[in-house]
């Protein structure tokens, strides 16, 4: 007697990460699909989402929470600008001799 056995596997997807940036009172702001947390400054916060780089400008800027795991960060301070980046990969060297 012959026994056929078909297993079929997904492969492993990562969750897609949700992306929302929530401000109150241009004093709290909470972002999630952060990947990574490039710069901490108190006029001056960078990072990478899953939408693309975001640069945040204000005043006493500091960080309340971060979790990479979970890809939340919270901020307080006084915000002036959001402002996402495009992610250009053209060479510094083309940007320079243009």
């Amino acid at each position: 007697m012959e026994e056929n056995i078909t297993t079929t596997s997904k492969p492993n997807l990562a969750p897609i990460k949700e992306h929302t940036l929530t401000i109150t009172d241009r004093k709290h702001l909470s972002i999630t699909g952060v990947d990574k947390v490039i710069s901490v400054k108190p006029d001056l916060v960078q990072l990478k989402s899953n939408n693309g780089d975001i640069v945040i400008t204000g005043q006493n800027i500091e960080v309340t929470k971060l979790d990479l795991n979970e890809h939340t960060l919270t901020l307080n301070g006084k915000f002036d600008s959001i402002k996402y980046l495009e992610n250009n990969k053209t060479p510094l060297l083309k940007k320079i001799f243009k």
